[in-house]
């Protein structure tokens, strides 16, 4: 969210294959555990001016986010910014 936001992309939706994290954002409960600021985070971006949508979609459509999930665990960085696709081009969304 933070990076959309930054480059100016005021209209986004994004897919998350957990519906657990999904019905966490949407809530807007305040959460007490090591997830707290990271939901707090959220929900101050999802307040800001633009148009924003959350939705579920199944791991299988989307591989190259999954991959991206399963690279991230063995990176040091917490944030990493390429100019070309990393995953397979299997994964490609057309």
């Amino acid at each position: 969210m933070e990076m959309t936001w930054t480059l100016g992309f005021r209209k986004v939706w994004f897919e998350c294959d957990s519906k657990a994290v999904i019905t966490a954002i949407q809530s807007h409960k305040e959460w007490r555990n090591s997830s707290s600021v990271l939901y707090s985070r959220i929900h101050e971006y999802m307040k800001r001016d633009w148009d924003i949508r959350i939705s579920h979609v199944y791991r299988e459509a989307n591989g190259c986010a999954d991959w991206l999930a399963n690279f991230s665990i063995n990176q040091e960085a917490s944030t990493q910014i390429w100019n070309t696709p990393r995953c397979s081009y299997e994964y490609a969304i057309l």
